[in-house]
């Protein structure tokens, strides 16, 4: 489909379809049926092409898509199934390639990515051949895609697919464990009609049939990728023809012209850059070179959602940018403008071990390393949660180690150690307190601790020793200390060796940085006051499903970027906000006063936060401002991710007021805020306000309102 009818409509579906093929269940002859139910059957059809059309015109790939929907009376029988499908328009048969269908029957419906059935009725030589060429040539190019790539694909299906040998299978039947091992059997000979499979019965589809077009749409754009891949090549050729940085740099030189004719505050979608592109960039290369762009700081997210202005997707959602901190830089870079290079580096090294984050928020995740011995990343399952302290850790050549937090943890015993009841002399240690040696063990190099899955069971029960050590840290003749944690220890013996004097008096080391997950959810518990007023909560929300990992073999070693874990454990870092005005006044009382302007709206809605929040935006900003990272993450963005992370996640509750409250904050975060020193935050702080935007709406639709969307 070229173009795009007015008129068209996505086609619902609903129980009674299936209900008329459980009338017909027996398959009797065309002629048997009577005129009004052959209406239905041909009315039925018809909603299917739609659906089909539909699908193939919104299709969000390079590759051009075409509809189909099987005839009402195949072989002058009723058929036992009505199906449609969406498939690309260079395939000679949709029976000898790649198919996104949708298969009606008494049981309900089937969605599928499959391979087609691989025969067809035609005896004509030429066409058997043309489509035989096709689907061997189709399995050596499935053959040949990127390991990575069918892992990203797989981790974004959920539990309801199945991968199967065939089509048209009872529901919760599944033949392979992953889309790999699926695909390996469908590039083999015995490989056509296999499908991952989603079923619906009758009754859900009663429930949910306006959903179906969206729903075909959205399959189709999980397995674009292949899709893509497979069938692509002319946009493939250019792609090889063009090196990748010369895309960049059209991309970049794109970028400044727009800047220069519309200014550093305009907004605009990504497709919109190309418009003043002096070279044509090949349409696969295009999504690609966003994230290069905000690596780079030609470009900023704002947050927002815009609309495509292209002539393909004119008018559809997508991510809205900004001119980047390049644009906005009002002075050279610090002489410690070497940490934004090697935060630079260290983005490609994680995209080389297949992990997607931009600089800006790889700079935000180093940052609150920097501020807060407890960073919280937050987001949906698979997002990279787990995987990005990981990795860091191996980069940056730290210390790691894992700890899984249990639903049953009601206290500190399982994490910190406990003395038996019936053994008194014995002390059995926790993972934590392992951790918390091994890092005293080897004082010089970071350490972190993966706290997993940290909301399984209440924070502030069983973490509220670590949290309460956490406030005393002080520095004492130059060297960091804190309280002693208050183990669960066998009293000393008496004259004899005590087993257990590593424990006693063991604080919190310096060089420990505690890294916890969560996800948000039915299954687990929201954070308490007490915990987000002493951590960073980092929500990976910024997922683009466009950008792919480079799959570079480039060699990243622990030495090249050991500089930045030595930054974060520096010791001259500031510990109070004392150290922090004393260095930097004029932006101490600006941000000062920005945070009294949001604490006063939210007054209204009996939401406040007090100095800790306070110190630990300053103490963020400064090591912003200290290490140079101007060139990457721009004051602005740098104070929007502070309110996001340190103002808005204490934000929950319901009524009039705190919607008054939070419309007025709304506003207040979309202003330019008039302020005369260079040093000073001025907004728009775009993310903070398309977050409230959304917590306003759930407070609209829910009558109640948090941070956290579950």
């Amino acid at each position: 489909m070229d173009s795009e009818p007015q008129s068209l409509q996505p086609a619902s579906l609903g129980a009674s379809d299936c209900a008329l093929f459980e009338k017909y269940s027996k398959t009797p002859p065309w002629k048997d049926v009577p005129p009004e139910d052959q209406n239905l059957f041909k009315d039925l059809r018809s909603r299917l092409l739609a659906l089909a059309d539909w699908a193939a015109i919104r299709y969000p790939g390079s590759t051009q898509m075409r509809s189909f929907a099987s005839h009402p009376s195949p072989n002058g029988r009723v058929a036992p199934d009505y199906w449609c499908c969406i498939y690309p328009r260079s395939v000679p048969n949709k029976s000898f390639g790649l198919q996104v269908a949708l298969i009606l029957s008494s049981r309900g419906v089937e969605l599928c990515f499959c391979l087609g059935a691989g025969t067809s009725q035609t005896q004509a030589q030429e066409r058997v051949r043309r489509n035989e060429d096709a689907l061997q040539a189709l399995r050596a190019r499935l053959q040949r895609l990127p390991v990575d790539r069918v892992r990203l694909i797989d981790g974004d299906l959920r539990g309801d697919w199945a991968y199967r040998r065939r089509w048209r299978q009872p529901a919760g039947t599944s033949d392979f464990r992953t889309l790999s091992e699926w695909l390996q059997f469908a590039c083999s000979n015995e490989g056509s009609g296999a499908s991952v499979s989603m079923n619906f019965d009758a009754q859900q589809v009663g429930r949910i049939g306006s959903e179906f077009p969206e729903r075909l749409l959205r399959a189709a754009t999980v397995f674009r990728t292949i899709i893509d891949f497979a069938y692509s090549d002319a946009e493939r050729n250019e792609e090889d023809a063009m090196d990748k940085e010369e895309a960049f740099q059209i991309a970049a030189r794109a970028v400044e012209k727009l800047v220069k004719e519309q200014g550093i505050d305009a907004t605009f979608p990504l497709d919109a850059i190309w418009a003043h592109a002096d070279k044509e960039v090949p349409s696969v290369q295009r999504p690609a070179q966003a994230r290069r762009l905000v690596n780079r700081g030609y470009l900023e997210l704002t947050g927002a959602i815009a609309k495509a202005s292209s002539a393909k997707r004119a008018g559809s959602p997508t991510r809205e940018y900004r001119p980047g901190p390049r644009f906005r830089a009002s002075r050279p870079p610090a002489p410690s403008a070497a940490v934004a290079d090697l935060v630079e580096q260290l983005a490609d090294g994680l995209d080389s071990r297949g992990l997607i984050v931009t600089v800006p928020e790889l700079a935000n995740f180093y940052l609150a390393l920097k501020a807060s011995p407890l960073v919280f990343l937050v987001g949906v399952a698979g997002t990279g949660k787990s995987l990005l302290p990981r990795v860091f850790a191996e980069l940056t050549g730290a210390l790691f180690r894992r700890v899984g937090v249990k639903p049953q943890w009601a206290d500190d015993s399982d994490l910190f150690g406990y003395t038996p009841s019936l053994s008194r002399d014995t002390f059995v240690p926790g993972e934590f307190t392992k951790a918390l040696l091994e890092a005293k063990g080897d004082g010089s190099k970071l350490s972190i601790v993966l706290l997993d899955e940290t909301n399984l069971a209440p924070v502030e029960h069983y973490f509220s020793e670590f949290l309460s050590v956490t406030e005393t840290q002080r520095r004492v003749g130059g060297t960091l200390i804190t309280d002693s944690f208050a183990l669960d220890l066998p009293k000393p013996p008496e004259g004899s060796t005590d087993p257990f004097a590593q424990f006693r008096g063991l604080q919190l080391p310096p060089n420990v940085r505690v890294v916890g997950t969560a996800n948000m959810d039915e299954t687990t518990r929201p954070f308490s006051p007490k915990v987000l007023d002493r951590a960073f909560s980092i929500e990976l929300r910024d997922i683009d499903l466009e950008s792919f990992p480079s799959q570079s073999a480039s060699d990243f070693r622990p030495e090249q970027f050991a500089a930045l874990a030595a930054r974060i454990l520096e010791p001259t870092n500031p510990l109070t906000e004392a150290e922090v005005y004393e260095a930097f006044p004029s932006l101490s009382q600006c941000v000062g006063q920005l945070l009294e302007e949001m604490r006063n709206i939210l007054n209204g809605g009996r939401i406040s936060f007090a100095y800790r929040t306070r110190k630990a935006v300053l103490l963020y900003l400064w090591n912003w401002k200290n290490d140079g990272l101007e060139t990457v993450l721009s004051l602005d963005k740098a104070f929007d991710y502070c309110v996001l992370q340190k103002v808005l996640p204490k934000i929950t509750g319901s009524g009039d007021d705190l919607a008054t409250a939070l419309g007025q904050l709304e506003d207040w975060l979309r202003q330019t805020h008039d302020r005369t020193d260079a040093d000073c935050p001025r907004g728009p702080f775009t993310e903070s306000a398309e977050k409230v935007a959304e917590m306003r709406g759930r407070l609209a639709s829910e009558g109640a309102t948090t941070y956290w969307a579950f």
